[in-house]
């Protein structure tokens, strides 16, 4: 017990520090108001002016983007004048969503593009498909990939910004999880339109994305940031024994796994920074995570994970 506190005080001080990184910027970024600025452009300049880096530059675009865009369905709708160019679109697609503070995917991803570069970042933003944790569930989708000291990297403003829960209700929710994410853990619920954009030194193809876990990484509070396996099911043995290894965003009270409907009984042990969840059922195709915590209330857990059986 003494060895797993220690642990878990570990886990709590690295996430700790690995978010402290950006305090600073965050809170530049959500003192910023548009108010002042009459374009995307003029704010980002000025926002980032004294920032040193890259990263930092990268960050307070997305954060700022996060806490000022809501996600608005009836955007879909959107028609543009006919007649315009490429260019005259998205200018004009970017210039309604400063001003309006609303918009789709493909919205926020060019209206990050354009705050990238007035300072000075290579960035794109990149058309796809994207998957839930309801798994093969694909959707059209865009996000941005920025060049950060020399290397690309990938970024979902959109779902930085926070959830859709209920059909068409937004929750803006700030997840910095989708920021900079590793290729390996973003192909899982993102696959671009040009492979080139996974980023991965083997590309995969679009049945095997669909058929891959997803795990939900974005929310630093019940997230699951890693998993093995993490591209393809579970084994099953012919007694029925699981085993399943994650890393969490951040040490979790309570872990709940059940296959297909059933909850089943899990044993957990820490090894090697990895939590290690065995379980026995001979049925079901998939294996859900929960996660979450106990209150005065009663457990609060979320699918954090769904993992299918081979």
């Amino acid at each position: 017990m003494k060895k797993l506190l220690i642990f878990l005080l570990l886990l709590q001080s690295v996430a700790a520090h690995s978010q402290s990184e950006y305090d600073a910027v965050d809170a530049l970024a959500r003192s910023t108001s548009k108010s002042r600025y009459d374009t995307p452009a003029e704010l980002a300049k000025a926002m980032c002016k004294d920032l040193k880096t890259d990263r930092e530059k990268a960050r307070a675009i997305f954060t700022w983007i996060a806490d000022n865009v809501r996600y608005d369905f009836k955007s879909m709708d959107y028609e543009p004048p006919k007649g315009m160019t490429k260019a005259q679109l998205e200018a004009t697609r970017v210039e309604r969503t400063y001003k309006k503070g609303k918009g789709v995917c493909q919205d926020y991803s060019m209206l990050y593009q354009n705050m990238a570069a007035a300072v000075g970042l290579e960035c794109v933003w990149i058309p796809g498909n994207s998957r839930s944790l309801i798994r093969n569930t694909l959707g059209g989708h865009a996000w941005n990939a920025v060049k950060i000291d020399g290397q690309w990297r990938l970024l979902d403003a959109t779902w930085g910004a926070g959830v859709v829960e209920g059909g068409d209700d937004f929750n803006q929710l700030f997840q910095p999880g989708y920021f900079l994410t590793e290729p390996r853990i973003f192909i899982g619920n993102h696959f671009p339109e040009d492979s080139k954009w996974q980023l991965l030194d083997a590309p995969i193809d679009k049945e095997t994305f669909k058929k891959q876990p997803v795990i939900s990484y974005g929310n630093l509070e019940h997230g699951i940031v890693d998993a093995d396996p993490l591209r393809e099911g579970i084994s099953r043995s012919a007694d029925g024994k699981m085993q399943l290894k994650l890393k969490f965003s951040k040490p979790q009270e309570v872990v709940r796994v059940k296959v297909g409907t059933k909850e089943v009984e899990a044993k957990l042990s820490e090894k090697d920074g990895w939590t290690v969840l065995e379980f026995s059922s001979n049925y079901g195709r998939e294996v859900q995570v929960w996660a979450g915590e106990k209150s005065d209330k009663g457990v609060h857990t979320k699918l954090a994970g769904v993992f299918p059986i081979r």
